[in-house]
Formats: structure tokens, sequence, C-alpha cells
């Protein structure tokens, strides 16, 4: 619910070529994933808000913030370094949560070292 107005486009990763396909409507894409460190988060939406993505570990804390001031819609990608305040972080499972306004989704990052 919320997510009303989004739409799935094939997206295609630049380094393999291969086309990458949202399983619903806002579906998060991640690239690569699993990832040494830096990592691609991508979304279409048709809403005209500003949209944040936030980097969780297992526990639920933010690693970090990410925004797109923005208001139109758009594709959107968000890249990530791998780090949380400078610092690369530990190989492990993360979550990206993509909100905007209401409307919130997530998906899991796989870190490996």
């Amino acid at each position: 619910a919320g997510w009303e107005g989004l739409a799935a486009i094939p997206i295609v990763d630049e380094a393999s070529g291969v086309a990458e396909v949202p399983r619903t409507p806002g579906s998060i894409v991640t690239s690569p994933n699993p990832t040494n460190g830096a990592i691609r988060v991508r979304f279409t939406t048709e809403r005209s808000e500003p949209v944040s993505a936030r980097i969780l570990d297992v526990r639920g804390r933010v690693i970090r913030t990410l925004t797109d001031s923005r208001e139109i819609a758009s594709d959107r990608t968000f890249g990530w370094d791998g780090r949380s305040n400078g610092v690369p972080v530990p190989a492990g499972i993360y979550f990206v949560e993509i909100r905007q306004g209401a409307a919130r989704e997530s998906a899991k990052i796989t870190v490996l070292r």
C-alpha cells in the first residue's frame, strides 16, 4: 500500500548487460548484490515527491542516509560506497529502505569482504 503510481521497468546492468526487472512496481534493484563495497540502488517512481534511502544493519541501526530532494517522477538511483562514517562496514547483511512520503520498501544487501 502507498506505492500507487510506481512503474516497473527493466534496467540493464552496465557491467554484465543483463536486464534486471523489478518484481512489482516500486521494487528496488540493487547491483551488484552481493557486493564487496559499492552498490547502486535503483527504482522507478511516478510520484513527484522527495525520496530518501537508508542503509540499515541487521539490528535496524541506521548506517547511512541518502536523499534525493527532486520533486519529479523519474528513475531514481542512489549509490552507497559500503562505508559508515568513512569506514568500510564489515561483511554481513544490510538493508536498504526507500521512503517516499508515507510509502516504504526495503531490500536486502549482502556485503562480502
